[in-house]
C-alpha cells in the first residue's frame, strides 16, 4: 500500500495484496476516493497492530504467570 509516482505523471495509491501465492497490484488512482482507501488502509493496520501488541502482552502476562 503505497503513494508511487511514475514517469513524473503525479501521484497515484496502490495497495499489494496476495493472492493464491502471489503479489497482485490493485491501482486505485489519485483522487479523494483514493485518499479515501488510504487513510481507510492505514486505520486497518494500526487496528491490527493493536491488536497485534495486545496479542502479545496477553502473552507475555501468561508467561509471567507460569514463571511465578
Amino acid at each position: 500500500m503505497a503513494w508511487e509516482t511514475r514517469g513524473g505523471s503525479g501521484r497515484y495509491y496502490t495497495r499489494s495484496r496476495k493472492v493464491g501465492g502471489r503479489v497482485e497490484r490493485e491501482y486505485l488512482g489519485s483522487g479523494p476516493l483514493a485518499e479515501l482507501a488510504a487513510a481507510a488502509d492505514a486505520l486497518e493496520r494500526e487496528a491490527r497492530a493493536l491488536d497485534a501488541a495486545q496479542w502479545r502482552e496477553e502473552r507475555e502476562a501468561l508467561a509471567r504467570q507460569r514463571a511465578d
